[in-house]
């Protein structure tokens, strides 16, 4: 199995508890999403674990990339996300699995058993998250737009008060570029303000409050 997490401290430590727990574990380990990427096209594997939290590219972006190289790839993510666009995007591309770093390795364990025997497994926080994400609300629409990584980015940034040529700076985009990234960004949230969209984008999971 690969497993690619940015902190080489849990990698390490979710690697030598599989190896201790699983009969015959073979791990084989990644801190780049890039690299991965470039090693994975040239070697499948049985099984990916996933972290989302990656330094060098997008957590989405890389399991987009993944599901392109090898559509029936069994995957397991494991991490700390768990934002509804999150969660959203994560059932959109009918992930194997989904388990939270907040659960102890043995969950991991229990959920890389039932995905290699075909089967699906969500820890019981992600069931919960299904589930929200299933209700209707007032803004139930956006469950069915599509946002990608650069919007979601774009929308953080304003939600820090970031001009759209501080953001064209930090994405190193044009500000045109940017601009017509807000308004297709305000069209999918249906407002007209900076305000109305990040009070939109914490009630409905986009954002954390803190954010």
């Amino acid at each position: 199995m690969a497993i690619i997490d940015d902190h080489e401290s849990v990698l390490q430590g979710v690697a030598s508890y599989l190896r201790d727990n699983l009969a015959n574990a073979q791990t084989f380990l990644f801190t780049e999403g890039r690299t991965f990427l470039q090693h994975v096209r040239k070697r499948p594997y049985d099984l990916y674990i996933l972290d989302l939290g990656l330094k060098d590219i997008d957590g989405t972006e890389l399991l987009e990339q993944l599901k392109a190289i090898y559509p029936s790839a069994k995957i397991i993510v494991h991490t700390m996300r768990e934002e509804i666009w999150v969660v959203k995007r994560l059932i959109q591309y009918d992930v194997d699995g989904i388990v939270l770093k907040s659960y102890p390795l043995d969950v991991l364990k229990k959920a890389i058993e039932q995905v290699m025997d075909g089967r699906k497994y969500y820890c019981q926080r992600l069931k919960y998250l299904q589930n929200s994400c299933s209700l209707p609300t007032h803004d139930s629409h956006l469950f069915f737009e599509k946002f990608n990584a650069t919007d979601l980015k774009i929308i953080q940034l304003m939600a820090k008060g970031k001009t759209s040529e501080e953001i064209a700076l930090q994405l190193g985009y044009k500000k045109n570029t940017i601009m017509s990234y807000r308004k297709d960004i305000f069209r999918k949230f249906d407002v007209n303000s900076a305000a109305e969209l990040v009070s939109k984008a914490i009630a409905n999971g986009f954002l954390a409050i803190d954010e």
